[in-house]
């Protein structure tokens, strides 16, 4: 991970392995939420991005669906008036990678792209001004 492809609010595993919220990001300086683990003393290479889970998905609200003329599995969301779906087996990207795609109110297209981590999944959505509250 990089400085640059976090912004605050973002959630990603501290070194002890807990779910934390990003609150500063700057090229000098990375910082965590103060009631979680420390930032003091670690590099960000210390920090690990949460991979994007069927079990993740389902936590977050997401169902499970299934498309028969395509044949593959996707979970889908409707989130602030938006619908999310994640396909988990047809990212152009290859393996570790999920395809995102967000439909507008009128089932248009407004968003498409493969990404690995929940801090991307937040970061699209964010730049599509689409509120998403994770649920730790």
């Amino acid at each position: 991970m990089k400085a640059n492809e976090l912004m605050v609010g973002n959630f990603i595993l501290s070194p002890s392995g807990k779910i934390t919220k990003v609150f500063l990001v700057s090229e000098e300086l990375f910082m965590v939420d103060r009631t979680s683990d420390s930032s003091q003393g670690k590099t960000l290479e210390d920090w690990n991005p949460i991979p994007i889970t069927e079990e993740w998905l389902t936590k977050q609200g997401f169902k499970h669906e299934f498309d028969e003329l395509c044949e593959f599995n996707y979970y889908i969301r409707e989130i602030d008036g938006y619908f999310v779906d994640i396909q988990l087996e047809c990212a152009n990207m290859g393996e570790g990678y999920v395809t995102c795609h967000i439909d507008n109110c009128d089932r248009c297209t407004v968003a498409s792209a493969d990404i690995q981590y929940v801090h991307q999944l937040q970061n699209l959505l964010n730049i599509m001004n689409i509120k998403f509250d994770v649920e730790l």
